[in-house]
């Protein structure tokens, strides 16, 4: 019950940190940090990113899940840690994008990370992010060699909508020269709406 209890267990914040923070039990574990998140209050983040460090993945799943929802810049160093943990790593990119642009610049950073799934996972969440100012860098990594960084790249573009207006000469580059993306570029760039039009039609 604790997990759908939201705004109105505010008052019992206090208590909920407290158990979280002596509560060795994953399953109540879990169950605290989606509490937590719920009420979203930025008190919770430090003891989330506490919890982060537990070896249960339930529970790491949860405190990512909370620090996403919670949306404070203080959970940001924190998730990008989860985004390096194969298991986690898309949890981890949701969250970040939801915090939105706190987290811009260390995700642009990753886009030039050396793993491939760490770029892909960074584009992913740019895009969730909405900021139109990760437009560039991300049409830079359309010409990415790894094809899962090149989707979610494509994917990120959509998601930013309209915003992405300047990515559209390389999408439709894209449409001639990678078979494999074809059908996510066209949905992205629905997505992106009006800009594209003069492309397809020709």
């Amino acid at each position: 019950a604790l997990g759908l209890l939201g705004a109105e267990a505010k008052e019992v914040l206090p208590l909920l940190l407290a158990r979280l923070n002596h509560e060795e039990d994953n399953k109540r574990l879990a169950t605290l940090a989606e509490a937590l998140g719920n009420i979203g209050e930025v008190e919770a983040v430090p003891s989330l990113v506490i919890v982060l460090k537990k070896p249960s993945l339930l529970v790491r799943g949860k405190a990512i899940d909370a620090l996403g929802k919670i949306g404070d810049a203080a959970g940001v160093s924190a998730l990008f840690e989860a985004l390096r943990d194969a298991q986690l790593q898309e949890k981890a990119a949701k969250a970040l994008g939801k915090i939105g642009p706190a987290a811009v610049p260390g995700l642009l950073r990753l886009l030039e990370d050396k793993d491939p799934t760490i770029r892909a996972n960074a584009a992913f969440a740019l895009g969730k992010t909405g900021d139109a100012a990760t437009v560039l860098k991300l049409t830079e990594r359309l010409r990415d060699r790894n094809n899962a960084v090149r989707t979610n790249t494509i994917i990120a573009l959509g998601l930013l909508g309209e915003k992405a207006a300047p990515a559209v000469p390389a999408l439709l580059h894209l449409i001639q020269n990678d078979g494999a993306n074809g059908r996510v570029v066209a949905e992205s760039l629905g997505k992106i709406g009006k800009a594209a039009v003069p492309g397809l039609i020709n």
